[in-house]
């Protein structure tokens, strides 16, 4: 039986700084999960160093696609990080979302994106130049990553950074101590309740100011 599978091995390549990377992010939301593969660009083909998954809470199947699709890509640059310090090169990130393409476009210019998710989630983007372009999913453009999107491996180690990370993130949109504020569990889904304390809110203030004015922060 393994000698069966010899032949599908895909060789993992250790990239030279002087090469193109490519992270190719994508997320699923059904399953739900997210996932990433890295390559580099060698005489223009693509060889994988490393691939990625992470299996999500089930509470993240209500999150909109784009939204997952917006951790998948925050999360790829997180796990490897390492790898993208020591190139010499711009970090080519591949997502099949064009929502998350337009967000990053809107962060590096200073400005907000629409979904407050999106906007917590790609923050990261300013640590380390990068470029952005969109890979079509119905094109196939972006195969080994929505496999591992679609299927997720679930983590064992204690403690994961990457695990940690990505529970940070989910945890970073709605922290029921500091940002519900005067919300309470039973009127989580009351917008008077919501509309009081983002009045209250410093940051909610300043930000509505922002989208009014069209000043950048």
């Amino acid at each position: 039986m393994a000698k069966n599978h010899l032949d599908s091995i895909k060789e993992l390549y250790l990239p030279s700084p002087h090469d193109q990377l490519l992270l190719v992010p994508d997320g699923s939301q059904k399953t739900p999960g997210i996932g990433h593969v890295l390559y580099a660009i060698i005489d223009g083909h693509r060889k994988p160093v490393r691939f990625h998954s992470v299996k999500l809470p089930q509470n993240c199947t209500k999150w909109s696609p784009c939204e997952i699709e917006a951790l998948a890509f925050a999360t790829g640059i997180q796990a490897e990080m390492d790898l993208i310090k020591e190139s010499h090169k711009p970090l080519i990130i591949a997502p099949d979302s064009t929502p998350v393409r337009d967000a990053v476009s809107l962060i590096k210019k200073g400005k907000f994106s629409a979904s407050p998710r999106m906007n917590s989630f790609i923050t990261n983007i300013n640590k380390i130049p990068i470029e952005v372009i969109h890979a079509s999913g119905k094109a196939n453009l972006n195969n080994d990553g929505d496999m591992q999107s679609r299927h997720p491996s679930v983590c064992t180690t204690r403690p994961c950074s990457i695990c940690n990370f990505v529970q940070d993130s989910i945890d970073s949109v709605l922290q029921h101590n500091t940002v519900l504020g005067a919300i309470t569990a039973q009127s989580l889904y009351n917008t008077n309740a919501w509309a009081t304390a983002q009045q209250q809110n410093v940051a909610c203030k300043t930000a509505l100011d922002h989208l009014k004015s069209g000043k950048q922060p």
